[in-house]
């Protein structure tokens, strides 16, 4: 490790590192390391990328995964935004406005409407863009700057998996809350730094996949709870926990392969599901004892790691 003077970290500007990582697709490349927050991030300009929609390329096809075709991509994300809309929005959003950072297709925001809420959207790729502007109806804009422009005030604003991929994180959070209307909430998602398959099962297969091109921040608990201590506008209250989405039996599988498989799911995977409803399919006793004995196994699996703050995700709920 040698010290790197050229930047400092985007949580606390203090002093930083750098560290040598493998990326997603094996390329070799240095990072930097902010030990005070437990924060790593690449000091470089990914819009590019993003504008060009290189995401999925990077994120997918340097893994060796399949990139799926829109529609199913979008049906991919309806399925995953059925539980983020039972989660997060209620009977009291009816007709308040509800914002997406990074909304892709607009699966969300498409059944946000459905529950009765006003949706709004930002995504930075203009092909997705003009997709939830055109075929869904719903207003998206291709930057936070030119959805300012509109004076509007939110009662929710959501960032499912976004926070990774941007540059200044104070600045642009400090920027969302102030689009908070009074007791509005912004909530978000972020992959953990300290991932259990990482750091714990000291996967080498996982490791080489961890990193990824256009991912530039890669937050600890430690480092969210200090970037919500640093913005300017102060929020009224942080809430900041962690989520394992993904099962014992894809980390099983992960050790055995070294290699992801694909899921349907950011995040996380349905394999306990999908085993239990098989071993339970029979009607027999053994089956139906086998099928309990495994979900309690990943239930309690689950649990201890989020305990420990090593769940894959980190979810963040701040009120203003």
């Amino acid at each position: 490790m040698t010290d790197n003077h050229n930047n400092s970290c985007w949580v606390c500007n203090g002093p930083v590192t750098s560290e040598q990582v493998t990326l997603r697709g094996g390329i070799d490349t240095a990072i930097s390391v902010c030990t005070a927050c437990d924060f790593h991030f690449f000091n470089k300009d990914n819009s590019r990328l993003l504008q060009k929609d290189q995401l999925d390329q990077t994120r997918l096809q340097r893994a060796g995964l399949d990139i799926p075709e829109v529609q199913r991509d979008f049906e991919n994300g309806l399925l995953q935004s059925r539980a983020y809309i039972d989660e997060f929005i209620s009977e009291n959003d009816r007709g308040r406005n509800v914002l997406e950072i990074g909304c892709s297709w607009g699966y969300f925001l498409h059944l946000a409407a459905k529950a009765g809420a006003r949706p709004y959207g930002v995504e930075i790729n203009p092909v997705r863009t003009r997709y939830v502007v055109d075929k869904l109806n719903i207003p998206c804009y291709e930057n936070l700057a030119k959805l300012e422009e509109q004076n509007l005030k939110f009662r929710k604003i959501f960032m499912f998996y976004v926070l990774e991929y941007i540059a200044e994180p104070r600045n642009y959070l400090s920027r969302l809350c102030n689009l908070l209307e009074d007791g509005g909430k912004l909530i978000f998602i972020t992959p953990n730094l300290r991932d259990v398959l990482k750091d714990i099962w000291h996967n080498e297969g996982y490791r080489a996949f961890f990193y990824d091109e256009c991912a530039i921040s890669y937050y600890s608990t430690v480092a969210v709870r200090r970037l919500m201590e640093k913005l300017e506008s102060r929020p009224g209250s942080v809430e900041v926990s962690t989520r394992q989405g993904y099962s014992f039996l894809n980390h099983a599988s992960w050790h055995f392969t070294q290699k992801p498989g694909t899921t349907g799911i950011v995040g996380g995977d349905h394999y306990i599901e999908n085993v239990s409803e098989s071993l339970a399919a029979g009607n027999s006793s053994l089956g139906e004892a086998l099928s309990h004995l495994l979900v309690e196994f990943d239930t309690a699996y689950r649990e201890t790691i989020e305990a420990a703050d090593f769940g894959n995700q980190i979810q963040v709920k701040l009120v203003r």
